[in-house]
């Protein structure tokens, strides 16, 4: 998979390798695009990166997500 994502980047074709869920919010989507410039002046600073990604959670109101997505929503049934 690395090899295919390095190849996909040095071609300029990543975007079929790495396609967004159909539900990925626009906003989040044009920020990665931007990420892989192969432009490096074209690709946001990691504060923008960050300001972005505040405001992409903020509006699809996932905040802390990972942290949600890691700890069980409902408690295990007993054995």
């Amino acid at each position: 998979m690395l090899l295919q994502i390095l190849f996909a980047k040095a071609t300029g074709t990543i975007d079929e390798y790495l396609p967004f869920p159909a539900l990925a919010p626009t906003s989040y989507v044009l920020l990665a695009k931007q990420c892989w410039s192969t432009a490096p002046s074209a690709r946001p600073s990691l504060r923008e990166v960050m300001q972005r990604l505040q405001a992409v959670s903020a509006e699809t109101g996932l905040q802390n997500c990972a942290r949600c997505s890691s700890q069980p929503r409902y408690p295990a049934l007993p054995p």
